[in-house]
């Protein structure tokens, strides 16, 4: 599954991309708007994964753009905006689904695969060619109950075998499927990856080689010798703290950018008391306090993120003939500070996002699929 996203918070882009590919989807990142038009309209994906706010074009005006020229995508809109209206402007738009930041990571990674099947009524969430089963949920491969390891790209090149049954997958079918546009394997690469899938499947216990090479023209999968029926069971691992560890080496790669951005902000309070801010300034104050609200929220850190919103908020009202509003602004800059000055605090709260949401993710999921 090769997946398109568009969106400019680089910190966001480390987290989805890092899950994303964890969970085995080739990824394709564009970092605004007509990156992303040139993207989507040049390669076949099977999701856009979308931000509103973007610069050069906007989400819901590339999301318009891609329907307009009949590229029918599934797409996932993601923005700060909270509301039925700005829901109800986003679907209208041709998006296929909406979420608001911040957002639990897990949920967006079941709503994307729910999304998927619905637009594939094949896309189950467990497959199975005879006693092989492949869980697309846990990220498991097993025969007869014993777990076979494989690395990503065996794992998506099983996947597409399995969903494909006895469909005939050339050379270039495989690279357009499982590799992203910035990768460009040679032919002899793709076909040494399924000769290693085929030799784990042997050692594995399989009787026969379940995949047929067909000279000069590809391969596919071989028909089952009996009937058999594909089931659907098993519950996802828990793998909150590769998670938490994860998020938390994200979190200290950006700092730096964080504390250019607070450093900015505490700029523009000294413009603003001395009655030297110009409107520039003044909106791109507003734009690092709405990117930070966002990605506070998403690291869980709740607190820091409605501070960030009010800092926002403050600074779009007519700060130079409001001496209290002023400090208040002083004020919740100051609370923000110290909320994200204490790494063990920003640990702990990360710890305590992830452990909410835990129960959740199972919900969504199931409820979902």
């Amino acid at each position: 599954m090769r997946i398109l996203l568009v969106d400019d918070d680089q910190a966001l882009i480390d987290v989805l991309s890092r899950t994303l590919v964890q969970q085995n989807y080739a990824i394709d990142v564009a970092t605004d708007g007509e990156q992303g038009w040139i993207y989507g309209s040049t390669y076949t994906y099977d999701l856009f994964i979308l931000d509103w706010s973007l610069p050069q074009l906007d989400g819901i005006s590339l999301c318009q753009r891609f329907r307009q020229h009949d590229i029918n995508t599934p797409i996932i809109l993601l923005t700060s905006r909270h509301g039925s209206q700005n829901k109800i402007k986003g679907l209208n738009a041709g998006a296929d689904d909406y979420i608001c930041k911040p957002f639990d990571v897990e949920e967006l990674t079941a709503r994307i695969r729910a999304l998927l099947r619905r637009s594939s009524c094949d896309l189950l969430p467990v497959l199975k060619w005879g006693d092989l089963k492949f869980d697309t949920s846990s990220g498991q491969v097993s025969y007869q109950g014993k777990i076979i390891e494989l690395t990503g790209k065996e794992y998506r090149l099983l996947e597409l075998f399995l969903r494909h049954n006895q469909t005939l997958l050339s050379i270039a079918d495989i690279i357009e499927s499982l590799w992203s546009s910035m990768e460009y394997p040679a032919e002899a690469t793709v076909r040494s990856h399924i000769r290693r899938l085929r030799q784990k499947l042997k050692l594995a216990g399989l009787p026969e080689d379940i995949i047929t090479t067909l000279r000069g023209q590809g391969y596919c999968l071989k028909s089952l010798p009996s009937k058999r029926q594909n089931n659907l069971s098993v519950e996802p691992p828990d793998k909150q703290q590769q998670h938490l560890t994860a998020l938390t080496a994200i979190w200290e790669k950006h700092q730096p950018k964080r504390q250019q951005q607070l450093a900015s902000l505490s700029q523009t309070l000294e413009s603003l008391k001395l009655g030297q801010l110009n409107p520039s300034d003044r909106l791109s104050a507003i734009v690092i306090a709405h990117s930070l609200a966002g990605n506070l929220g998403q690291f869980g850190l709740r607190q820091a993120s409605k501070i960030a919103k009010d800092i926002e908020q403050l600074l779009q009202n007519n700060l130079l003939d409001n001496p209290e509003e002023i400090r208040q602004l002083a004020a919740k800059l100051a609370d923000l500070k110290v909320k994200l000055h204490s790494k063990a605090n920003i640990n702990q709260q990360i710890a305590a996002q992830l452990s909410e949401q835990s129960p959740l993710l199972l919900l969504i999921i199931y409820n979902q699929s």
